[in-house]
């Protein structure tokens, strides 16, 4: 709030379009919405500016109700949504193996402002050593099925700084599984 005070001269906002509550946040490969869907219920007076994408026959799916916009999109192509304070992925990049999550990561990137926009990934974080057999086992089905991969922290810390993001923080659980790391483009 007070960058957006100072940017306007600490004036009243004159357009309803553009005030300090206009953000916009980006749900990258949100398959139905459910997550997209809970936020919107927690607070339904952000709909219309909450994004939820993911392949054109996933997102037509959607039980999201309007105004929450369901756009298809192809997350290894550049992404159309530019400067969003939050883009937001639950599970997609444990799917893939660096080399394709690094192109993700790199197509949201070059659409986020640095200082303001904020990467966020909910996905497994595998401890460093002595995982438990349940994340053993399904690094190996991700691994089998998708050639896919589950990574530890400091995985995440590398991938996402070859992709030119720094981490900030990373919250989780010592009885969770997932944990949500939140990234900003390095400047």
């Amino acid at each position: 709030m007070p960058e957006y005070l100072a940017q306007t001269g600490y004036k009243n906002p004159v357009d309803p379009a553009d005030g300090i509550f206009q953000y916009t946040k980006v749900d990258v490969g949100g398959n139905v919405g459910h997550d997209m869907e809970r936020f919107r219920q927690a607070h339904p007076e952000t709909a219309a500016r909450l994004y939820l994408q993911d392949r054109p026959g996933v997102v037509n799916l959607s039980k999201c109700p309007d105004p929450v916009n369901k756009i298809g999109y192809d997350f290894f192509t550049p992404q159309p949504i530019k400067g969003a304070r939050v883009y937001y992925m639950h599970g997609v990049l444990h799917d893939w193996s660096d080399e394709p999550a690094r192109k993700i990561l790199e197509m949201q990137r070059e659409s986020m402002t640095p200082g303001y926009s904020t990467l966020l990934i909910h996905d497994h974080i595998a401890p460093e050593a002595l995982a438990h057999p349940h994340t053993t086992a399904y690094d190996l089905t991700m691994m089998v099925m998708v050639a896919g991969e589950e990574r530890t922290e400091s995985h995440w810390r590398e991938l996402l700084k070859s992709a030119g993001y720094e981490v900030v923080r990373i919250w989780r659980s010592p009885l969770a599984v997932q944990g949500i790391i939140e990234a900003e483009i390095t400047k």
